[in-house]
């Protein structure tokens, strides 16, 4: 390559990262943004006293207070609220939501593994894993996964991938969908 060509493309280069086209960015005007969300927070763990499958959206600190005191299997009546005893985790529900998974009873599992959190213009997508291990004998647990999120008002959809498809890529099996919060 000339020299006089390799400068035009390495100024191309230049200018499209700067402030045109660069990796997670979209070439058409008016294209939905998409943004990768980390959660603030995971509990993952084989055992919750929530056996059955069930998938929440927790807003508010009372609802936080159950859901933490009925997966811990601790009742009600044995909470000391005004000394947070056996303690709760503490959530600022002004910036945050919890989602959580509960897959069930399953054998042979070590959790829940968080696989991707996106957000687009409509809606806030969780994708999760169920964490597997090879045992020679049964092993039943009730695996689970608690994710402190940056709170949005938007849908929610969460999915448990499965097994990889034709070309590969896994597929994903709609869990739950949470409609958008209504505002106070």
């Amino acid at each position: 390559m000339k020299p006089k060509h390799y400068l035009i493309v390495v100024i191309a280069i230049s200018v499209l990262s700067a402030g045109g086209l660069s990796p997670g960015r979209s070439a058409e005007k008016g294209a939905a943004e998409i943004k990768t969300r980390s959660p603030a927070v995971v509990w993952s763990g084989a055992h919750s006293a929530i056996e059955g499958p069930a998938y929440m959206r927790i807003t508010s600190k009372r609802q936080w207070r159950d859901l933490w005191l009925r997966h811990s299997r601790i009742n009600l009546k044995n909470y000391d609220e005004l000394h947070n005893f056996p303690c709760i985790p503490t959530v600022d529900f002004n910036r945050f939501m919890v989602i959580a998974v509960f897959v069930g009873k399953r054998n042979c599992t070590q959790g829940i593994r968080v696989r991707s959190v996106i957000e687009d213009a409509k809606l806030l997508r969780v994708r999760f894993s169920v964490q597997f291990y090879a045992h020679f004998r049964e092993d039943i647990t009730s695996p689970y996964g608690i994710l402190v999120l940056p709170r949005v008002s938007k849908s929610v959809i969460v999915e448990e991938m499965g097994a990889n498809g034709a070309k590969g890529k896994p597929t994903w099996h709609r869990k739950q969908e949470f409609p958008p919060l209504k505002k106070k």
